[in-house]
């Protein structure tokens, strides 16, 4: 009962923006990397069972970025709306409006979103989001803030890079993957390593993009939840599209190669099909302790 459609309809969605983005950047082949990359992690599987809110941020992120490749008022307005929206909540979600904001900066002039009509949409939430801040400002301080007060910047930088290692060797708590398990699949680090260094080159503002939404893992009170990293969640997978696009030329090329891909990704689905099904019982027990 716990596979709701929603979730469904979200991941269909998340596939589609997943192809449209990738194949912008660097072609269908980049496409279908990411497509793999999201299809083949526990991490997307988990997302599907679970009924907390947070799960759709990626799909959400995806779309506010297809709005904001393109001129026009009302396109413009939505897009200010959306990002409003972002503001609202879940405090990992208030990274994709710097996101969003860098990637329209980032459109040719032509194709850049109206600037007024985006503050229009963004003004239209500031009375309820002000209202809802003034009610639960003491609380979040309380809980978010506090731990993070005093903290000098070696010390923050010192707990970032302990907070990322953890994030990637799976030593951090989290509502939705093992302990002891990477939030990575495993088989995806030589793609991303090579989807790095491809966009160093030519895609720069992904990178920035990574490096906002892994921010959230920062915060000492919330250290290393993986979710805490939803919003890069989609600049991985499209970091993995532009790995698999740069070595592309070599699987065409060279059957050693394609073998080797093709059994990474069996091995490393096989791997992650593994960590679901160890979840299985204690997501089915956490979701419905939520209803």
């Amino acid at each position: 009962e716990l596979w709701r459609l929603p979730n469904f309809l979200a991941y269909a969605l998340e596939s589609v923006l997943l192809w449209r983005s990738a194949d912008k950047l660097a072609g269908p082949r980049a496409g279908l990397g990411a497509i793999l990359f999201n299809s083949l992690a526990a991490f997307t599987w988990l997302r599907l069972r679970s009924l907390l809110g947070f799960v759709f941020l990626p799909v959400e992120l995806l779309a506010l970025l297809c709005l904001a490749q393109g001129h026009g008022k009302i396109r413009s307005l939505l897009l200010g709306i959306g990002m409003g929206m972002m503001l609202f909540g879940y405090e990992a979600a208030l990274m994709a409006v710097p996101v969003v904001a860098l990637w329209s900066a980032a459109q040719p002039r032509e194709r850049r979103p109206s600037a007024g009509w985006t503050l229009l949409g963004l003004a239209l939430l500031l009375p309820p989001l002000i209202w809802g801040t003034l009610t639960s400002a003491s609380n979040f301080a309380a809980v978010r803030l506090s731990p993070n007060l005093g903290r000098g910047w070696a010390a923050i930088t010192h707990e970032s890079l302990q907070a990322f290692w953890r994030f990637i060797t799976g030593q951090g708590r989290s509502d939705l993957l093992l302990e002891r398990l990477p939030a990575l699949p495993l088989f995806s680090l030589p793609l991303l390593a090579l989807g790095a260094w491809a966009a160093w080159r030519s895609q720069r503002r992904l990178l920035a993009w990574l490096a906002l939404g892994l921010a959230p893992l920062a915060a000492a009170s919330q250290v290393a939840e993986a979710h805490r990293a939803i919003v890069a969640w989609p600049a991985l997978a499209l970091l993995a599209g532009l790995g698999l696009a740069w070595l592309w030329p070599k699987l065409a090329t060279s059957r050693g190669w394609l073998i080797a891909v093709l059994l990474a990704c069996v091995v490393g689905g096989a791997w992650e099909a593994r960590a679901y099904l160890r979840m299985q019982d204690r997501v089915t027990v956490q979701a419905r302790s939520h209803w």
